[in-house]
């Protein structure tokens, strides 16, 4: 389903509905489609909060922190944002949280902001790679709709796989998101454990990882102390 959204001049687009001007949303949570346009993989990765007042064409922006960081900025002043956005080769589309004990509501909403987000930075000219985040199996009807096939994925697993129940869940949603949108590219944020991911690189999936900014800083700190 497509969507031509028009507003009178007397009503403020609050909820950011020029972001999904034209867009084709998923049923039955209707979640816009975001197409991925980023074409090469970048050198490094930055967290967002890093990148007022700087440029690097060779680093990827990604969202993979606390929310109060991002959201603000992103959702309520994005066409300021687009300004710095564009001094980076590309972004992860931004990490709303989807906590699992959050209401499905809240989780459909900040999945939603994740597709529009990226689609209409896509549209500015902003190379996008979209961030892939789920919960439990009953999340996999919102949460991975929107989504391009055959495409470059972006997850995280900071925080994800440090307890047995957790990394169980963040497995089979991995296997069911790669058997659903069959990705020939996965940008991995954080440890990716080749008990996880090599059985996907020896299936042909280009498998990309950048440590966490907290495992870098420890790996510092063990070589200054060393």
């Amino acid at each position: 389903m497509s969507s031509d959204i028009n507003f009178s001049r007397s009503r403020k687009d609050v909820w950011n509905a020029f972001m999904v001007q034209g867009a084709v949303f998923s049923q039955p949570d209707e979640i816009p489609f975001c197409p991925t346009t980023l074409t090469s993989i970048p050198d490094r990765v930055i967290a967002f909060d890093q990148t007022k007042n700087r440029k690097d064409i060779s680093a990827l922006v990604h969202f993979y922190q606390d929310d109060y960081k991002f959201v603000n900025a992103m959702w309520h002043r994005p066409w300021q944002m687009l300004k710095r956005l564009r001094n980076f080769g590309g972004i992860i589309t931004p990490d709303f949280s989807t906590y699992l004990d959050m209401p499905r509501a809240i989780k459909v909403m900040n999945t939603y902001k994740m597709r529009a987000l990226g689609l209409w930075l896509g549209k500015q000219g902003i190379p996008v790679v979209n961030n892939v985040r789920w919960g439990n199996k009953d999340s996999y009807s919102y949460a991975f709709a929107g989504l391009p096939t055959n495409s470059i994925l972006a997850v995280s697993t900071h925080g994800c796989i440090n307890e047995t129940a957790n990394r169980l869940r963040y497995e089979c949603g991995l296997a069911t998101m790669i058997e659903r949108l069959t990705p020939h590219t996965l940008i991995v944020y954080g440890s990716a454990p080749k008990s996880i991911f090599n059985c996907y690189q020896d299936a042909g999936i280009h498998i990309v990882n950048y440590p966490s900014q907290i495992s870098l800083v420890m790996k510092t700190w063990r070589g200054s102390n060393v």
